[in-house]
């Protein structure tokens, strides 16, 4: 057990995988550098790209091991939920229109989820997951990255 700030936390890294940015894009390293400043989680697999060559080219060089390199976030979210060693979460960095049906993947799965921003495109695919979440008792982010700019802080 570590101390920081008066509060204890464990010494064991969480394990997670991601959904979306892989090579060329513009969002995954920016949330892989935001899990890393923490130094508390580290990326073990995913499906980085709907185009398995880039998604495996993505995954060398993030030196994820092949064995967890997924082609569909579907048979990331499946697969992963069946392994002793499963991903703690998942980081879901994909285009908009399909943050809903990925989160709902994973969810139904036993996989708690980091979403980026917007949830998702419709109110009741939000309220589904809410329902979903609160059915599972799973934990659910949303990030906002831009609150931590500081052309925001100062707008404010």
């Amino acid at each position: 057990m570590n101390t920081e700030n008066g509060v204890k936390w464990s010494v064991k890294k969480l394990k997670y995988g991601q959904v979306g940015g892989g090579v060329g894009a513009f969002i995954g390293p920016v949330h892989r550098a935001a899990v890393s400043l923490t130094g508390k989680a580290e990326l073990v697999a995913g499906c980085f790209s709907s185009d398995h060559e880039r998604n495996i080219e993505s995954a060398k060089k993030l030196g994820i091991d092949p064995s967890r390199v997924y082609r569909t976030f579907e048979e990331m979210a499946e697969k992963e939920a069946k392994r002793e060693d499963k991903i703690d979460f998942v980081s879901i960095v994909v285009p908009n229109y399909l943050h809903f049906e990925v989160a709902k993947s994973f969810l139904e799965n036993g996989i708690n989820v980091v979403c980026d921003k917007p949830l998702t495109l419709e109110i009741k695919d939000a309220f589904e997951l809410v329902n979903l979440v609160k059915s599972t008792n799973l934990e659910f982010m949303v990030t906002y990255t831009y609150i931590g700019y500081s052309m925001i802080k100062k707008a404010k």
